[in-house]
């Protein structure tokens, strides 16, 4: 006999209805034109959705599966155009086997993190949180370092100890989240992060060889953690952009104190620093000696650190895009129309944002670029 709504449910659906309440009011506060409202409602429902679908259908570590974490429709923070990352919950106290093919992507990387608790099922509800939250980099595996076969398949021993042979991703008792990272070298508009590495992974010191069904605890459990993940969504991501540009208006600085909660890339050096234009304005980024980096990339957000949409706009200028000059600078500019310039980020209708420049591998920490606002007229005149 199939028992009456459960009180979960209920509860689940006034605590949405408030949130939606709240977001409103927030967004209608926060939002300095009508692009930023429209977004900022956009940003939760994409948050919503997409916390609906990890936190329905991914909680169990002995059958992990690799998801899509961003896609051109659904940003976290400041994300590339150029990676396609996917990842999975796991436990760090048991044994894990990925098989893959390394596709058409440039590189490749994995990272497996979580905390530093010794169990990982503590941490597990922050794993694939909307919500930014510190993580802890437990293990790291590079394209460059798997043994591929002719047909560049590869298979990863996933453990907590070191098996006597093949490639191993080293995981402590804290880990709860494998990420992978595909890199593209082609502007978004060629390679649309189509090819990226096809992925399997399968608990190998398990018992069961299928899941357990779906419970009515499972559903209790991922309603409560969905309203956790969206509640003030628009506020924190705003909250971000306003502590930056507390530091950085108008001008770069590496410091990382407002990403310092954000699960990004360890391999990754950061600079940041906040926009804000006028209609006959445009904004000049000149950065006199690039450093030597695997992979760098400047792309614009908006004020939900959302990255702009790079589907249909020049949203952003990386290492394997940019047109130097002939002493190897390279000049950017922000404008809301082509000026002709052959490093041109669009400003998609957006009056102020962030700019993130992320650089991979460095071997010394990169100037600072700098930053001047024109007149789009003098521009034009050149």
């Amino acid at each position: 006999m199939v028992r009456k709504r459960r009180p979960e449910w209920d509860t689940f659906s006034t605590s949405l209805r408030e949130i939606f309440g709240q977001t409103a009011a927030t967004v209608e506060r926060l939002a300095s034109d009508e692009v930023d409202l429209a977004e900022g409602l956009r940003v939760f429902l994409r948050d919503l959705r997409m916390s609906i679908e990890r936190r329905i259908e991914e909680f169990d570590s002995d059958f992990p599966y690799f998801m899509e974490t961003i896609r051109e429709t659904y940003h976290l923070i400041a994300d590339t155009a150029d990676y396609a990352i996917f990842d999975c919950f796991i436990d760090g106290r048991k044994r894990y086997r990925i098989c893959g093919n390394v596709g058409l992507c440039d590189d490749l990387n994995f990272t497996a993190s979580g905390s530093d608790a010794a169990d990982s099922s503590r941490s597990a509800e922050a794993a694939f949180s909307t919500v930014p939250s510190a993580a802890v980099v437990h293990g790291k595996l590079e394209k460059s370092q798997l043994a591929l076969d002719a047909a560049g398949n590869f298979e990863i021993i996933v453990s907590g100890e070191k098996p006597e042979e093949g490639d191993w991703l080293e995981t402590k008792p804290g880990t709860n989240r494998i990420i992978v990272r595909n890199i593209f070298h082609a502007p978004f508009k060629e390679h649309r992060r189509h090819g990226a590495a096809k992925l399997t992974i399968e608990r190998i010191d398990g018992t069961s060889h299928f899941p357990r069904p779906l419970s009515e605890q499972d559903i209790d459990a991922a309603l409560k953690r969905i309203v956790e993940d969206v509640s003030e969504t628009a506020e924190r991501r705003h909250a971000m952009f306003t502590a930056i540009d507390a530091k950085a208006r108008g001008r770069f600085v590496d410091d990382r104190g407002s990403w310092g909660h954000v699960k990004f890339n360890p391999r990754t050096w950061l600079q940041q620093a906040t926009w804000e234009l006028a209609e006959d304005e445009a904004m000049v980024i000149d950065l006199a000696h690039p450093v030597d980096a695997s992979f760098w990339v400047l792309a614009v957000t908006n004020c939900w650190m959302e990255a702009q949409d790079f589907r249909f706009f020049p949203s952003y200028v990386s290492k394997y895009t940019a047109k130097a000059e002939a002493d190897g600078a390279i000049q950017i500019v922000l404008a809301p129309v082509d000026l002709g310039y052959s490093n041109w980020i669009h400003t998609a209708g957006h009056r102020q944002g962030a700019l993130v420049w992320r650089w991979n591998d460095i071997a010394q920490v990169p100037e600072l670029p700098s930053i001047r606002i024109v007149k789009l007229a003098d521009l034009l005149g050149k």
